[in-house]
């Protein structure tokens, strides 16, 4: 017979109700095809049977019960290197056997022309993890071990450690251990509050305190943030919720913030007079109190929320930001 091009590879991903996979390709003998699931080498008799098989047009591998869904199926071809064919000096050309012989060198080339000497010409590499060690497996039986670095620094590897969660004690530096030399802890710290999960809700419109009457003894307009309630406020006096403008509030974080060093907020001036109160142009912990007032003119300032990165710097990426209006005059 004559050997087409082929490639003798097919893979086919499970869906849980397929029994049948089938693969066409020719083969010099029907074991000369095997089965690879989730790239384990199958046994025919226990997970499949081939069914069907013709040398020049392939068959199909049958599975009962079906595969899991999403189970990776490859089937292949590896045809023996061997040759086999023994000439005889005086006898007849055996045309036929060496035309055998040429299909079977045929197929041997395009399976090593897949990728490689694998199963079936393809290498699966995967990873087996050790407590002192890493071996990298290969399907096609060359597996590797990679061994720890060393403490002086001169030969590279893995290294080798744990990590200890948040709360539990670190070995102290120079404590005896059953480890090997070179082994690295991991201390993790407190959970990050980072990443836009505390569902700041904060001031969606600008603030603005504008007394219509004479407030006592002097105008007054203040913006306040109240760390217990997690409220933003605004209003004549956070102190006199009744004097014109009355005290007004809106969420600022869904819950209060109660971890230190957890959320950040910022007062910014931008234009007119300096309030009073907390600093400006400042981070604060947004575990405590702040607030801000003018008795004369207009201010103009954005206050601005953000996350902690642990070190009192805000994350900018998650940084909400809205502009604040404060106006006290006498009329």
């Amino acid at each position: 017979m004559t050997v087409n091009f082929e490639v003798p590879y097919i893979e086919y991903v499970a869906n849980g109700t397929t029994t049948r996979f089938t693969f066409a390709w020719s083969s010099g003998d029907a074991g000369d095809n095997y089965v690879l699931i989730n790239s384990a080498l199958a046994t025919e008799g226990v997970e499949y049977e081939l069914e069907d098989w013709t040398e020049a047009e392939g068959g199909a591998m049958v599975f009962n019960p079906a595969p899991v869904e999403d189970t990776r199926i490859v089937i292949f071809r590896r045809t023996p290197i061997t040759q086999q064919i023994d000439y005889v000096e005086g006898e007849p050309f055996p045309a036929n056997i060496h035309e055998r012989g040429m299909d079977k060198d045929t197929r041997i080339l395009q399976e090593i022309n897949l990728s490689g000497a694998g199963e079936g010409g393809i290498v699966d590499l995967g990873s087996n993890q050790q407590p002192f060690y890493t071996e990298i497996t290969n399907s096609s039986g060359s597996n590797a071990i990679i061994e720890p670095w060393t403490v002086d620094g001169l030969q590279s590897g893995i290294s080798l450690g744990e990590v200890v969660p948040f709360g539990q004690t670190l070995p102290q530096d120079t404590a005896p251990t059953d480890k090997p030399d070179g082994y690295i802890w991991w201390g993790l710290g407190a959970a990050s509050s980072g990443g836009g999960d505390a569902q700041i809700t904060m001031f969606t419109a600008a603030i603005s305190a504008v007394s219509s009457r004479v407030a006592p003894n002097q105008p007054r307009a203040e913006f306040a943030y109240d760390a217990s309630t997690g409220f933003g406020g605004w209003g004549y006096d956070q102190t006199l919720p009744a004097e014109i403008p009355t005290w007004m509030e809106q969420p600022a974080f869904a819950t209060p913030i109660t971890v230190p060093a957890t959320y950040l907020i910022q007062l910014e001036w931008v234009n007119g007079v300096t309030p009073q109160g907390s600093a400006m142009d400042t981070w604060l912990d947004a575990v405590y109190d702040a607030s801000w007032y003018v008795t004369s003119g207009d201010f103009i300032g954005i206050i601005s929320i953000a996350p902690d990165d642990g070190a009192g710097n805000p994350v900018d990426e998650f940084k909400i930001s809205r502009y604040v209006t404060l106006s006290a005059e006498q009329t």
